[in-house]
């Protein structure tokens, strides 16, 4: 979620009403009114089969207080999911993005060079395993040359064409005259799932951005956002008149292919997008590296938990990764990490690496290495 949207305060509908405030109340009114009508006070104790249903009528009406407080939150763009946040985007006229397909470069080979063009049509798909990668346009094999590289994408929409490394799309599908052989050149990247929420509602919050011509830096955001579904975070610069900067990272803070960032140069230089003055130059984020060396301590008190803590410890050194990682221009701040490990459970923790670093605005952090000690249980 992007700060502008992350920093809105948090709104209630109910007032952060518990279960008891509500069963006290009731009780309240309850007695009120049995004095009211009778003329005789009565106090409801523990057992009283009176205060047994208000309390069952109370729990009722909390659920109920909890489903209209989630009701109305989905109302608003901080907090809809689903269908409400598609609402939502429709008011603006924005749509969610329906995934993405992965892509690579696939070399086709010749067993050796012919005098004639050897033509590869558009279409062609070749394999790895069940998933089918297909070339996007036409290419032609020049005489005399032996291969041609092709830009080619998967035939579904979704994750499962991610992943394969160079070298494992290799099985020919539709055979192409004196073509003996065909490989991926470059890992197979940027196929995406249906937009999520957090992406999702970032572009519509971006949306009045993107009414004109990219020139403001949110309008690039937006449009860099809008081309891929699969890219979490960008960074639009300048640091010379008429020159744009655009750096952007994908979902889980993974960098952009070269394929992808050809996709995304070509989505954003669109006229209807890009003022003809613009000289935009898209790129995946320089990397500053960091690595996290750290000892930690549970409390004695907690001694028969501890191996819970341990791995929940793990489990926040993770987030604090994926966290650290996730956003272009994000300072390496070991005070996150020692938040996150103490929250964890942690009586203390002794951190040596990362120390705090300055990211620039065009960098993002990614981490190289991971260790951490435990120290045992400690009174005080």
């Amino acid at each position: 979620m992007i700060a502008e949207l992350e920093n809105l305060q948090d709104v209630t509908f109910v007032d952060d009403c518990e279960v008891n405030d509500i069963l006290e109340q009731m009780i309240q009114d309850f007695q009120a009114k049995y004095e009211e009508v009778t003329g005789d006070s009565i106090t409801l104790a523990k057992s009283d089969p009176y205060r047994i249903i208000l309390q069952a009528c109370s729990l009722q009406q909390y659920q109920m207080l909890k489903f209209l407080d989630e009701m109305g939150k989905q109302n608003l763009l901080k907090y809809a999911e689903g269908v409400f946040l598609d609402q939502i985007g429709a008011l603006r006229g924005v749509k969610r993005l329906q995934g993405s397909k992965a892509i690579t470069t696939i070399r086709f080979n010749l067993e050796e060079a012919r005098e004639d063009v050897t033509a590869i049509p558009k279409g062609v798909r070749v394999a790895a395993e069940d998933v089918y990668f297909e070339t996007t346009e036409y290419a032609e094999i020049e005489p005399g040359n032996t291969y041609v590289d092709v830009l080619s994408m998967c035939t579904e929409i979704g994750t499962d064409g991610n992943g394969f490394g160079a070298g494992e799309v290799n099985a020919i599908v539709d055979s192409v005259a004196f073509i003996a052989s065909a490989v991926n050149l470059t890992k197979t990247e940027g196929g995406e799932d249906i937009e999520s929420d957090e992406n999702f509602s970032d572009r519509i919050y971006l949306a009045t951005a993107g009414y004109s011509v990219a020139g403001p830096a949110d309008a690039y955001k937006y449009f860099v956002k809008e081309s891929d579904a699969a890219i979490s975070d960008v960074s639009v610069t300048s640091t010379e008149p008429g020159t744009v900067d655009i750096r952007f990272i994908m979902n889980g803070g993974l960098l952009p292919t070269k394929e992808i960032t050809e996709a995304v140069t070509e989505y954003i230089s669109d006229k209807n997008r890009r003022p003809l003055t613009d000289n935009v130059k898209v790129a995946s984020p320089e990397i500053v590296t960091y690595d996290i060396n750290l000892k930690y301590w549970i409390a004695e008190d907690k001694r028969n938990i501890a191996s819970a803590i341990q791995e929940q410890i793990q489990t926040a050194i993770q987030e604090y990764i994926d966290w650290q990682n996730s956003a272009i221009g994000r300072d390496v701040n070991p005070s996150e990490l020692t938040y996150r490990v103490m929250k964890a459970g942690a009586k203390r923790v002794e951190i040596t690496a990362p120390v705090f670093t300055e990211v620039g605005e065009t960098s993002v952090a990614q981490n190289t290495s991971k260790t951490a000690l435990y120290g045992g249980v400690e009174n005080g």
